[in-house]
């Protein structure tokens, strides 16, 4: 079931350089894993179990993946607009993607915790009831 186990995030910081006019013709992407997270969570009162992974290419983010399909694709619109503000728009779309699946993890977590809250107040309640008519 959904939202039965913490949500656990793997992080990464990502950095969409573009080259300045009068020429665009240069994206650069920088990944580094975040090591702060963790750290984040703890000074907010959270707690976050943050896995980490090898960016050295044995493990690559699904939105280099998705990437690189597009741009292999027939007649791939990244490959005939030639404007690399574009390829940025869509490396950060692409990254924004990712984060509503963590949304959608936390708030399947909050539904199932909030389930389960009601359900031990409703055996509260039912006690409490019980206890009250003897």
């Amino acid at each position: 079931k959904f939202g039965e186990r913490p949500v656990q995030l793997e992080s990464r910081h990502v950095t969409v350089i573009v080259a300045a006019p009068p020429q665009c013709d240069t994206v650069i992407t920088i990944v580094q894993p975040s090591h702060s997270l963790q750290q984040d969570c703890a000074d907010n009162g959270f707690q976050a179990e943050v896995t980490s992974a090898s960016l050295d290419g044995c493990v690559a983010d699904a939105w280099v993946e998705t990437l690189k399909e597009r741009l292999q694709g027939i007649r791939s619109r990244l490959r005939e607009k030639g404007d690399v503000r574009f390829m940025a728009h869509q490396i950060i779309d692409l990254c924004v993607d990712d984060l509503v699946l963590v949304l959608r993890a936390y708030s399947d977590r909050l539904l199932h915790l909030e389930n389960e809250l009601n359900g031990v107040e409703q055996q509260r309640l039912t006690f409490q009831l019980a206890s009250e008519r003897a």
